[in-house]
């Protein structure tokens, strides 16, 4: 429960990473049917309750996985409600049956027992998400969350770089950021750092990427800071060259290929890259000024424009310069059809005829004039310029997307104080991203902003039919629990039969008061209690106003009442599989099913062996481990080397030179003298 909560209250940081999410979900599904399992065949009244409450647990986790944080906290609050009731009632069993806990030495309680046994069914009903009880609406509530909650991923910062065949599509900015969409799901890409000129040698940074694009064979290729080119057939492309010495400091603005072995890039400084087969290539273009844009016919005619309005020309062998006759900064190059669109800062819109540049007049109604133009785009016949325009009756600028069909513009505007850096064909539609992270898409006359993108990896459908199974298997062995407690005949010994009894006021009234909370406790996550809307959704909105805001929900009531009563069968389904099993005509089928799957039964019946796992691999291993640190670092080399051996080295040596240092004069005497005789007799043995 405390993990619940700290992610819960962390949600401002989760929603960050998808894949933290998708890991929190899986744990969190996993636990839940781990345990859900385990308890199915359990003996012990406590143990069932104890990986049930484990089961439930990993329901949470999985709540705050999906986004659901409201209901992830919303089951934590009903569970506390239905949970304490059977823990309690467990309490109850084992005080009235003499200290009895195993389930199959019980049945026929409801006799002995009928407060504890109503209150039981009460919280068996309930946690097994039967409609109208407590565990109802948050176990529903996860499990449609599970389903239909959509993460929002933020776009990029500074997401210049764009490229889409109307389905696909990728998005890319700062800090090697890249988006890729595929349909309705978006998934982020983190591009591997590069060498920077800057900060010593070794120093690596993520380049922003100002440029992507896709050849005929479906590579990607992406350009971007310290002459950066990335290619690959995904969001997630590799490094393939970065060029050396001072160069590197440059970027790289634009990006043209035709095919792996025919790539283009250009930048700052008039810097040209082409990479022709397996061999990149600086260029000399002639000039210094920062190329932003580029076109091509063929690898033979190539177009690139940059500042002051330069426009070059490769023929094959060289670069020369076109007279454009404007001054203002080229910022798109567009082949449409045989004829070289260009699209410039201040507005103007030109294409190349006959080795000369007329201007496309962009009038639709509505307009009053172009500012500006950002970025242009062609797809399908069909060109589309992002720009900054003033629409008629005003005097502020607005973002514009402006497409052409057939010379006939149509106008599609956004709110003022923005301005688009991409204009990219999506969907039915156009789309672009705007300095400030935000994504626009056209609609008919309007740009509708959109802050983030959505996500629902694939694998949200697995977690909603995991969380789907683990509710059937509980109804079932929370039943199975209540069938073999409280019905039927009794299986006791007559001794414990005998004394059993119902548990006095001080036990039955806390169930009591627990069972009401168990019915009644739901409701407060519906709008049936309280106004327009849910309390706790409402209590709980400054907690989780960061992360909702990166977050899309379903509200199609019909699909959801659909699945609320999915989720109800399930539950009946459970039950009533209970009740064949331990009550009806099937009773001896357990047992049959239990010898005649004897293995998987075991498996089942021990926790998969987790314990004696956790043993084998940990508990055993540090135990041996502790022993051979205690008996031989410790006393030999700590307790026996290091401290007494010192002490054991100079009583020795202190035991031999005592003999010597007696402090006895004539001993010294008679020892020089003893001393000078044995060197003259070896001297004069010597010579």
């Amino acid at each position: 429960t405390a993990g619940v909560y700290m992610i819960a209250r962390l949600s401002f940081m989760y929603t960050l990473s998808p894949d933290a999410m998708a890991v929190v979900a899986c744990v969190g599904a996993a636990t839940a049917l781990f345990a859900a399992t385990m308890a199915i065949t359990q003996r012990d009244i406590k143990k069932v309750l104890a990986y049930s409450t484990v089961s439930q647990l990993g329901f949470m986790v999985l709540a705050v996985g999906v986004g659901a944080y409201v209901a992830g906290i919303f089951q934590l609050l009903t569970h506390a409600f239905f949970k304490a009731l059977l823990v309690l009632g467990a309490g109850s069993v084992i005080h009235g049956m003499s200290g009895e806990q195993d389930i199959f030495k019980m049945g026929g309680l409801r006799k002995k027992m009928p407060i504890t046994r109503l209150t039981f069914l009460i919280g068996c009903i309930a946690i097994a998400g039967v409609p109208f009880f407590s565990g109802f609406f948050s176990k529903d509530e996860i499990l449609w969350d599970t389903l239909t909650k959509k993460q929002m991923v933020s776009l990029p910062q500074a997401a210049r770089a764009g490229w889409s065949d109307g389905e696909h599509a990728l998005i890319a900015g700062r800090h090697g950021a890249v988006l890729e969409a595929r349909g309705n799901n978006w998934t982020r890409h983190q591009l591997a750092p590069a060498d920077a000129p800057v900060g010593g040698p070794g120093q690596k940074i993520a380049p922003s990427i100002r440029a992507v694009t896709a050849d005929a064979e479906g590579t990607f290729w992406a350009v971007g800071d310290y002459g950066t080119i990335y290619s690959g057939t995904s969001g997630a492309m590799t490094l393939r060259f970065q060029p050396e010495g001072p160069t590197r400091a440059f970027p790289l603005n634009a990006v043209w290929a035709k095919s792996s072995s025919e790539v283009w890039a250009v930048g700052d400084r008039g810097l040209v890259i082409r990479k022709s087969g397996d061999q990149f290539t600086t260029l000399d273009s002639g000039t210094a000024v920062p190329f932003h844009a580029i076109a091509a016919k063929a690898e033979n005619d190539v177009y690139v424009g940059g500042a002051g309005g330069t426009l070059m020309h490769w023929n094959g062998q060289a670069f020369g310069k076109m007279d454009t006759g404007s001054s203002s900064d080229i910022t798109g190059l567009a082949m449409v059809g045989a004829d070289l669109w260009l699209a410039t800062g201040q507005g103007a819109l030109l294409k190349a005829s006959g080795g000369t540049f007329e201007r496309i007049d962009v009038k639709t109604p509505g307009l009053a004039s172009l500012r500006g133009i950002t970025a242009m785009s062609t797809f399908g016949g069909l060109v589309a310029i992002a720009a900054v325009g003033i629409l008629d009756n005003e005097t502020t600028p607005r973002p514009l997307i402006l497409t052409s069909a057939g010379g006939a513009w149509t106008l599609s505007a956004g709110e003022p104080g923005q301005s688009l850096r991409t204009v990219l064909p999506f969907g039915e539609g156009w789309m672009g991203t705007t300095d400030g992270g935000a994504l626009v898409k056209t609609a008919g006359a309007t740009l509708v902003t959109e802050k983030t993108v959505p996500s629902k990896p694939w694998f949200h459908k697995l977690l909603y039919l995991a969380g789907l199974f683990t509710a059937f298997l509980t109804a079932f062995y929370m039943f199975r629990l209540y069938f073999l407690t409280f019905e039927g005949t009794t299986r006791a010994d007559a001794h414990a039969w005998d004394h059993a009894h119902e548990s006095p006021k001080s036990m039955t009234v806390p169930l009591m008061i627990l069972a009401g909370l168990s019915i009644v406790g739901g409701y407060i996550g519906t709008p049936l209690f309280g106004h327009a809307t849910e309390v706790l959704q409402h209590w709980m909105a400054p907690a989780f106003r960061i992360a909702e805001a990166r977050l899309e929900a379903n509200h199609h009531l019909s699909e959801a009442w659909f699945y609320a009563g999915l989720s109800s069968v399930i539950a009946l389904a459970g039950i009533g599989l209970a009740y064949a099993l331990y009550q009806g005509a099937l009773r001896g089928l357990p047992a049959d099913l239990a010898r005649q799957f004897q293995g998987l039964y075991r498996l089942l019946y021990n926790k998969y062996y987790v314990d004696e796992l956790y043993d084998v691999l940990f508990v055993r291993p540090f135990a041996a481990t502790s022993r051979f640190v205690h008996r031989f670092v410790d006393q030999v080399v700590i307790d026996l080397i290091l401290v007494r051996g010192p002490g054991y080295v100079l009583y020795g040596v202190g035991r031999v030179v005592r003999y010597v240092q007696t402090g006895d004069v004539q001993q010294y005497a008679v020892a020089i003298v003893v001393g000078l005789a044995a060197i003259a007799w070896a001297i004069g043995g010597a010579s």
